[in-house]
């Protein structure tokens, strides 16, 4: 039986496309006011807050939103398993606000005074909100409900940067601002995506779901090596401008923060189609016939095209955005955006090999294979960072996913998952590649002087996409999307005319 419709994949893809963008844009909004406002002392222990936060809804959260996705087409009883999640989840939040009160008890017992000991109640709150909200979003992705999720996240968004404006007038002490902004918005978010689950899944009989939770041994063993990973991946995101910190002027580290920000919009930009698609090829590769098999390597094809298109538009139009937007001291971070953006290419390929770890349920080795990458970043950050600065971090930022992406490779195809056929895709790496070194010979030469060549650069480079990277059947498969979306919009402006 399949649950995820695939006429409806088109759709999802583009609303959980457009959700991430709307609140990647509110964020870039919302920065200069509040840093403004803040002082740089404040923003940077605001800015501190949130990554501890992102930190700990990591560890609240253990990888079960991951197993969520994985076990969800396999249970009967998808009532149940649902609430399952949220309860497994909320013990593993009591287990890390204890852990994090004893140990700002010990500290304060040591006398040891850190600036974020007084916001502790902001970094558990905040992170508790934060993982309960990317479970709810998997839930609206796995119910292909993506239209009321983004009505929600669009009430959300009004609401924070509302909010956030109101509050900076209203207190003396600016930092108080975004410290209740944040969590009131994202709290008020929660309880309307939660009333709807409630409507969507009937609440189980207590004596059901303590039943259901007792079997959770399977589910544990698939997700908690998953925290080891993403903890392991925060660090290989991270220890660059960790580094940097102590090697470098922190004005070079901020035209470093800048770049790696346009760079990694790559990343921000397919979240959606990932994440439209993640439980789509978990299903396919689940079911294993040769059409699902067919369909998911078709799938795949696709998916890599996008990730190609957006990554082309990003390390061509985004030089231009910043030279027109940005101050004279933030030009030096151009050059860099390239090197950024492909690791940003990288991270969104290893979709496709973790898709085949998922299925073979080999979540358990996956930290190993993170931790070589992490290691690498960390080793090669320290080499290189004191000789050749912020151009080391970017460069060793583009290695590191490529090792972690190979790795992937590797270890999906001694599992013998058989969902994928890499020789296929490796056209895209080859292309990735070619195209990086095509914009980092422009904008090191005179030619990056005439912004109308880097369009036209640029259009060339779509039109090759166009002819040579993608096939027929995939020309054909683009052409009947912007048919339907057209279709879709003249359908909705003459039922609004009636």
């Amino acid at each position: 039986m399949n649950i995820i419709n695939k006429d409806k994949l088109k759709t999802e893809s583009v609303y959980f496309t457009i959700i991430p963008i709307a609140k990647k844009t509110i964020g870039f909004l919302l920065i200069p006011i509040i840093a403004n406002s803040l002082g740089a002392e404040k923003y940077g222990v605001f800015g501190y807050l949130i990554v501890l936060s992102g930190l700990t809804a990591s560890a609240m959260e253990m990888g079960l939103s991951a197993g969520l996705v994985r076990f969800f087409f396999e249970t009967k009883h998808k009532d149940r398993f649902v609430y399952q999640i949220y309860v497994l989840i909320f013990g593993f939040l009591i287990a890390i606000t204890f852990i994090i009160l004893i140990s700002k008890l010990i500290l304060i017992h040591f006398n040891i005074e850190l600036v974020i000991m007084q916001y502790v109640w902001f970094i558990l709150l905040m992170g508790s909100l934060t993982v309960f909200s990317k479970t709810s979003e998997q839930i609206f992705i796995l119910n292909q409900k993506a239209k009321f999720y983004l009505l929600y996240s669009i009430i959300y968004i009004i609401l924070l940067f509302t909010l956030t404006l109101i509050l900076i007038h209203y207190f003396n002490n600016k930092i108080n601002a975004p410290l209740i902004s944040y969590p009131i918005s994202l709290l008020i978010f929660l309880v309307i995506c939660f009333l709807y689950i409630l409507k969507r899944y009937r609440f189980p009989k207590i004596k059901d779901l303590i039943h259901t939770i007792k079997n959770s041994k399977f589910i544990l063993l698939f997700s908690i090596p998953l925290f080891f990973h993403t903890a392991i991946q925060w660090v290989l995101s991270s220890s660059d401008r960790v580094i940097l910190e102590r090697f470098i002027s922190l004005s070079d580290l901020g035209i470093y923060n800048f770049a790696y920000s346009v760079g990694i919009l790559v990343l921000f930009l397919f979240q959606g189609v990932n994440k439209a698609w993640s439980p789509f090829a978990i299903e396919k590769g689940l079911n294993r016939s040769k059409s699902d098999l067919l369909q998911l390597n078709k799938s795949a094809h696709i998916l890599m095209i996008v990730n190609y298109c957006i990554f082309s538009t990003v390390i061509f139009l985004g030089p231009i955005a910043v030279n027109l937007v940005m101050r004279e001291e933030y030009l030096a971070c151009i050059p860099i955006i390239p090197y950024i953006a492909l690791g940003g290419f990288f991270l969104n390929f290893y979709t496709i090999p973790t898709t085949g770890v998922s299925v073979m349920k080999k979540t358990k080795y996956i930290p190993l294979v993170t931790l070589v990458a992490g290691f690498t970043s960390i080793s090669l950050n320290l080499i290189l960072v004191p000789k050749f600065g912020i151009y080391a971090a970017a460069v060793v930022t583009t290695i590191s996913y490529f090792i972690l992406l190979l790795l992937y490779i590797i270890f999906d195809i001694k599992i013998k998952s058989n969902l994928f056929k890499y020789k296929s895709l490796l056209k895209y790496f080859v292309f990735s590649i070619i195209t990086t070194g095509i914009c980092l010979v422009i904008l090191n030469s005179a030619i990056y002087d005439n912004m109308f060549l880097i369009i036209a650069c640029y259009f060339m480079n779509m039109l090759l996409c166009w002819f040579v990277l993608i096939n027929r059947k995939e020309r054909n498969f683009f052409m009947n999307l912007l048919v339907e979306i057209i279709k879709h919009i003249s359908f909705k402006k003459s039922k609004t005319k009636k």
